[in-house]
């Protein structure tokens, strides 16, 4: 078979829109230009220089380092009527920024605009409007990044865009401008561009198909037949060849699928009745609307559009061999495909596509690429109703897939997003090795997952966006990534797998004593128990993790039973394995880089078999005061400050963790008679005010059951505030004796918590449930879209000056059991101030002195019993049990 004849065919039928190379060029702020630097001269006053051809330009003349913005350089096109089968626009490039450490700047993009908006932008080098890709008052028609930022391109890159025509067909015969974007946004050091070469590049029906067979390696003597038929120009026979050659190949060796599954669940699918993220059931009626938002919630349409229901059909149709299933399929297919892209809200673009002004939701290309597509590929391969042009079309649109997720636009290093997309390439470049590129596509797959492994999994585990649903994303996409990988013989790096151990320890580490997840920024809680099923298939010698899937009835348990994750900043106490164990977790670590909530020292407590202290979890991402609340600290079991939240989203530096340990005094003790924990948080409270407040908590864990709590507050400013203290109670009712300042929670078939505090001193408590004004408080999300039950929440608040204090103690009491008793005692020495003696008694007998420093390093006092460290704690009358220094 000549090769060569097909790629020379494809050639002849592709061609280049004339365009007037006179380049026009515009000027525009940066979207964060402040009016100061505007005054300094930080301007985009670059010189743009035509080169000797005409096609191309420089951007230059920043030898001091103090030119910064938007420069625009466009030229006239007239869009073709009628409009070819393939539009796309190529260049070549090269931008460079003298910074040393990235990220660096010079970010080039392509933009296609209406000539109204573009004489809207301003020619002088000191223009007063900023450019924002994603303007309203300005928008680009298309708007597509050309590199990703942080590095230099100092020799000549090419470029191609997506396709265009979609974009294009309401201005066929229109003109519109095409241009250059380059920002710059760096101080003191030299940024500039340069670009050849650009045009718009047109291919006929017929070039689109030779391009598409021209892809495939056309020397496999398995696809002979396709490549004669193809140069012979005979589709249909080029068609039905490849078609054949897909249903008849035996490697790669297809995924797993289910030999049956619910016809009825297939049933409600066919008649266009979807159940997604939450909500009701809804049918949408004969025809889909890939954007439908029949909730007001854009997270609908964007699980409509991962193709998951597929897999219903695809069992239904396993279990069946009903063809309505297959022609279900089969419409659904080929409607997705001729309407991408499609705009879903406000902000995204789905598809394997880019729109001007929208974000990509290239996760969801990673996710049907890696998760539905190709196991309903093999589960209708062979039905009559998927035709061989059915079959060719979903061939087409793995490739735009596989091209669309190459673009490193289009992968979010450091993210649960890049795992997706790189396992979604990943599978493409296994799948379907026919493809030229697919080698190109598997490297590059591989590269991006294993480098990801360091880039968004900390030394301990923690997947760096804190939130243990998204760390199982990540984890999910790595293991289907191996999974794959061995499926189809594809080497991976040697410690590719070794890297993931410390994932599955991960959820080990922090399960509670019922096997599931804290709920934490945006996570439910969810069992370990699959997590560490799968954990043991790739190391079956860890007897620990297999201890806990049985409940104790196999393996080995824990070396430990409390823990650090000295990374992420969790600090997990517990009594032991069984599922009666008490537990508390305190979140005393970054923020996270992704999901995040304003939680810092919140805490969480579940004993005797069921969660005592929660707090909100996630909630649909949405817009609601249901949204805002969850994600606030209100809705924490930690501190507020003038009825202000914390602010970390505004700190970035609070987003990952310094090194390998927790900054700002954390301190962390485990011992066999008690654990100890202490962190601050010093940010500040209110994302504008910033009201100076510190808050330091620290937790005593008196084993086996008992939580010492102090809080102490420090404001910088030296004025009164309001301070509330928090306690998401999971219970139907609370009580709260305000003599004592106690709350217990009431569940009469249960076990319920007491928070009882060693003295008042000034603070107040009171019990708000299912409280909607004056702000959102004391509710849960259960799971479902637009739904939340009320739960009790203690709140101890308190206005003061200085530096006040509170101490609690949390008692998991057992079903019937009486609450324990609380004094605090005198104490003496060289400074009480912050210092405190408290003795608790009940709880099974247990009997417990802490002596409390304010002033470590000198002698507090109290009765016999004396300590110059941190804390002391005795049992019974005088009988140490340790100090913390």
């Amino acid at each position: 078979m000549n090769t060569c004849t097909l790629a020379a065919a494809l050639l002849l039928a592709t061609s280049p829109l004339a365009l007037a190379h006179e380049w026009q060029v515009r000027r525009a702020l940066a979207p964060d230009q402040k009016p100061e630097w505007t005054a300094a001269g930080y301007l985009p006053a670059w010189d743009v220089t035509p080169d000797a051809t005409g096609d191309g330009f420089a951007i230059d003349g920043d030898k001091d380092g103090k030119l910064r913005g938007t420069v625009l350089v466009g030229t006239r096109i007239t869009v073709p009527s009628p409009l070819a089968a393939s539009l796309r626009a190529r260049l070549r490039y090269k931008t460079f920024c003298a910074l040393d450490d990235p990220p660096r700047s010079g970010v080039p993009a392509l933009a296609l605009f209406t000539p109204e908006v573009w004489r809207s932008f301003e020619e002088s080098a000191t223009p007063s409007l900023k450019f924002e890709a994603r303007s309203e008052e300005r928008p680009p028609l298309y708007y597509a990044g050309i590199g990703a930022a942080g590095a230099d391109v100092v020799e000549w890159r090419d470029w191609e865009s997506g396709e265009l025509r979609q974009r294009l067909r309401p201005y066929a015969g229109k003109e519109l401008m095409l241009a250059f974007v380059w920002s710059a946004m760096h101080f003191h050091v030299e940024e500039w561009a340069a670009v050849e070469k650009v045009e718009i590049v047109t291919k006929s029906e017929e070039a689109v198909r030779r391009e598409f067979y021209e892809a495939f390696d056309l020397t496999l003597p398995a696809l002979a037949p396709a490549a004669a038929a193809a140069v012979q120009g005979d589709w249909a026979a080029a068609e039905a060849a490849l078609a054949a050659h897909f249903r008849q190949r035996t490697t790669p060796a297809p995924p797993s699928l289910a030999t049956s599954g619910s016809a009825e669940a297939a049933d409600r699918i066919v008649a266009h009745e979807f159940q997604f993220v939450g909500c009701p059931a809804f049918n949408v009626g004969p025809e889909i609307k890939w954007n439908e938002d029949p909730f007001n919630y854009e997270q609908w349409a964007i699980a409509l559009n991962r193709h998951s229901h597929w897999l219903t059909l695809g069992a239904a149709y396993a279990g069946t061999k009903d063809e309505k299933y297959a022609r279900e399929f089969v419409a659904e297919l080929r409607s997705w495909i001729a309407a991408m892209p499609v705009h879903v809200g406000a902000h995204w673009v789905e598809g394997p596509f880019d729109d001007a002004g929208k974000s990509p939701l290239s996760l969801d290309a990673g996710i049907r690429m890696g998760q539905t597509w190709f196991p309903a590929f093999y589960y209708f391969l062979h039905s009559p109703s998927f035709s061989d042009s059915d079959l060719v079309a979903m061939l087409q649109s793995f490739r735009d897939h596989a091209l669309y997720l190459m673009d490193p636009q289009h992968f979010k290093a450091g993210s649960n997003w890049g795992a997706m997309e790189a396992n979604g390439l990943l599978h493409i470049g296994c799948m379907l090795p026919e493809f030229r590129e697919s080698a190109a596509w598997r490297d590059t797959a591989i590269e991006r997952l294993h480098s990801e492994l360091d880039n968004q999994v900390y030394a301990d585990g923690a997947q760096m966006e804190l939130t243990p649903g998204y760390h199982g994303v990540t984890l999910g996409n790595m293991l289907g990534a191996v999974e794959v990988a061995r499926r189809c013989e594809v080497p991976l790096p040697d410690d590719f797998t070794d890297k993931l151990e410390r994932m599955f320890d991960y959820y080990a580490r922090i399960a509670d004593p019922a096997g599931r997840t804290p709920p934490l920024n945006d996570s439910g809680a969810s069992g370990v128990g699959g997590w560490l099923q799968k954990g043991l298939a790739l190391f079956p010698s860890r007897a620990d993790w297999r201890y806990l899937l049985t409940d104790g009835k196999e393996g080995t348990p824990p070396a430990y039973t409390s823990a650090r994750l000295p990374d992420a900043g969790w600090d997990v106490m517990r009594s032991g394995w069984d599922r009666d164990a008490c537990y508390l977790m305190m979140d005393a670590g970054p923020f996270g880089t992704g999901h995040q909530h304003e939680d810092k020292l919140s805490i969480l407590v579940h004993a005797f078999d069921r969660p005592l202290l929660v707090e909100a979890g996630t909630y649909s991402y949405d817009v609601s005061e249901w949204r805002k609340y969850v994600l606030s600290t209100r809705a924490h079991n930690t501190v507020m400050v003038d009825g202000l939240d914390q602010r970390r989203a505004v700190v970035r530096e609070s987003w990952k963790a310094a090194g390998s340990a927790i900054s700002d005094g954390s301190g962390w003790l485990t011992t066999d008679a008690f654990d100890f924990a202490s962190a601050a948080y010093t940010q500040g409270y209110g994302r504008d005010e910033n009201v100076p407040v510190e808050h330091r908590r620290s937790v005593l864990f008196l084993k086996p059951r008992l939580w010492l709590v102090v809080d102490e507050l420090h404001p910088t400013d030296g004025k009164p505030h309001r301070y509330e203290s928090l306690f998401h109670l999971d219970a139907p009712d609370a009580r709260a004796d305000q003599a004592s300042g106690t709350v217990v929670t009431q569940d009469p078939a249960g076990a319920n918590l007491a928070l009882i505090p060693v003295q008042l001193d000034g603070w107040q408590v009171e019990v708000v449930k299912g409280q909607e004004r004056p702000v959102v408080q004391g509710w849960l999300p259960t799971g479902k879209h637009n739904v939340l039950r009320p739960v009790p929440t203690a709140v101890y608040h308190r206005t003061a000056g200085g530096d006040p204090q509170l101490a609690y103690f949390l008692v998991p009491l057992r079903e019937g059991e009486p609450v324990p008793t609380v004094a605090a005692l005198p104490t003496e020495g060289a400074s009480t101030v912050g210092s405190f003696a408290a003795r608790i008694v009940g709880a099974e007998g247990a009997h417990f002195t802490v002596l409390w420093n304010g002033n470590p390093g000198r002698e507090l006092r109290c009765g016999g019993l004396r300590t110059s460290a941190r804390v002391a704690l005795f049992a019974d009358a005088d009988r140490p049990l340790g100090e913390v220094p």
